[in-house]
């Protein structure tokens, strides 16, 4: 019993660490940190986030792209990232970056599966607007 309880706020730790973090996919690396290339980011897109900690996943290969995880000082930051994301496409050097929530594996597949239905539906109407949110596709 205990264990469970345990394992269950352990759970609950992780999870709040994840409100506070962001996954960049498609930053070049840059020998040494990613600050210059961040500073760049937030610049465009308005933000002035505090960030604790950047770790890369991965070991480097040349010409690959690593994904870069950010750990924000508060879940308002991670939202208002979350929300100004599709700015950078109006940029010519962030064209192919993306900024999603840090999910755990089993939130990444259910996403996948809503995905893939959303696709569905928009080949089924395509003058319909759809959307995932909060878990559906509206």
């Amino acid at each position: 019993e205990i264990a469970s309880c345990l394992v269950g706020s352990e759970m609950c730790i992780r999870d709040r660490d994840r409100t506070c973090t962001i996954i960049v996919h498609g930053l070049e690396e840059s020998p040494g940190s990613n600050e210059e290339q961040l500073s760049e980011l937030w610049s465009e897109l308005e933000e002035k986030p505090v960030v604790q900690n950047t770790q890369r996943f991965g070991t480097y290969i040349e010409g690959r792209t690593r994904p870069l995880k950010i750990s924000l000082s508060s879940r308002d930051m991670q939202l208002s990232v979350l929300r100004k994301k599709a700015r950078l496409r109006a940029f010519e050097k962030f064209t192919k970056v993306y900024i999603s929530p840090d999910l755990t594996p089993e939130e990444r597949k259910i996403r996948g599966c809503l995905v893939r239905k959303l696709k569905e539906m928009k080949e089924q109407n395509p003058a319909r607007n759809y959307r995932i949110r909060r878990g559906k596709v509206v």
